[in-house]
């Protein structure tokens, strides 16, 4: 079948990305790889196959066509690294909207503001201060092709604004515009399993794909964060109002250019130094009557990478058209400036009437 040669070929193609990774890779604005929804971030940041809903844009826009809901929003807010700069957050907006059974619309806003920066003198005069922000706007679009499989595909103009020294030697750090894309597809299907009924799904990401930037006067080239995510989720219908779901995500950076030069011998030649770099996702969700969810998840990243390891917690609420989500890091202060970060999203979704 069409969609069984599909669907083998996005697990293929989900493979050898994750396997042709590069050995260093120079990225800006990495505020694109972060989680804004407080529900896969309870996780342990897995969702791109979890079922879709207002923030599916964020993670795998190909989800939206499959929200049993017909347009909705939503808004997102987590204090970031509050622990080191109390000012510093990210705030995420998002919007969706299905013409039709077969297509979906979206559009979101990511708004990182980086705090204020203050300037000294070298006799420690004050110079002014800066508030340096990076902004991320969206726009996708979701196909279903077929009763199971959809794509999707997004586009990202991206600004950061960047801000000149003010003592004579030191660094200046250049505002970046930028345009990237992402490509995206799902797989879900109800099936079964231990004699319950149930949905098992697949996904797969690849996002800010985009041309490398140079900078006048300088013989740096920089990339976007160019990442790949694969995964897959189950959900498990207990009876009329108990209801289990699990999620597992592979996430990866990519170096763009040697994953389009690489060649299979070379991606496999890579393998084991690829295996090290990938960064594991996991978590489940507990919902009671499709009103009270419970979630916790745990990320892991390998140390040689940027060693992020710690568990994450998160609770939601549904009433009516609002659901309220909430999310909280719990690692040590000691081992990561992130510990005790949280994330709200607020949502609201509706049918057509």
């Amino acid at each position: 079948m069409l969609i069984s040669r599909v669907v083998y070929t996005i697990i293929i193609l989900g493979w050898v990305c994750l396997s042709s990774v590069a050995q260093t890779t120079t990225t800006v604005v990495p505020f694109l790889n972060l989680m804004p929804d407080a529900r896969a971030s309870a996780m342990g940041d897995a969702g791109v196959a979890m079922q879709p809903d207002a923030n599916s844009i964020s993670i795998n826009a190909s989800k939206l066509v499959f929200i049993p809901q017909r347009f909705g929003f939503s808004a997102s807010y987590s204090p970031w690294l509050k622990s080191l700069a109390p000012d510093m957050n990210l705030s995420y907006l998002s919007a969706f909207i299905k013409p039709d059974e077969k297509s979906g619309l979206a559009a979101s806003m990511r708004y990182f503001s980086l705090g204020s920066i203050q300037y000294t003198g070298q006799d420690r005069q004050d110079l002014g201060s800066y508030k340096p922000v990076q902004l991320a706007l969206d726009a996708a679009y979701s196909r279903k092709l077929g009763d199971n499989l959809s794509i999707g595909t997004a586009f990202r103009y991206i600004v950061s604004t960047g801000y000149a020294s003010r003592l004579e030697g030191s660094e200046s750090i250049p505002a970046i515009k930028a345009v990237a894309a992402d490509v995206s597809a799902y797989y879900v299907q109800p099936v079964l399993l231990f004699g319950s009924e149930a949905t098992i799904s697949a996904g797969l990401n690849l996002s800010n794909i985009a041309r490398a930037i140079k900078f006048k006067n300088d013989a740096n080239t920089y990339y976007l964060p160019t990442n790949i995510k694969l995964g897959t989720a189950a959900s498990f219908q207990l009876d009329d109002v108990n209801e289990f779901s699990f999620a597992v995500d592979l996430n990866q950076l990519l170096n763009p250019p040697q994953y389009m030069n690489a060649g299979l011998a070379k991606t496999y030649s890579n393998k084991p130094a690829a295996l090290k770099k990938i960064t594991l996702g996991g978590g489940f969700e507990y919902l009671y009557d499709k009103q009270f969810a419970v979630r916790a998840g745990y990320l892991y990243e390998n140390p040689q990478v940027g060693d992020r390891r710690y568990p994450t917690l998160g609770a939601g609420f549904k009433f009516n058209m609002l659901n309220l989500d909430v999310s909280y890091l719990a690692a040590s202060i000691q081992k990561s400036p992130l510990a005790g970060s949280l994330r709200f999203t607020l949502m609201f979704t509706f049918d057509q009437e």
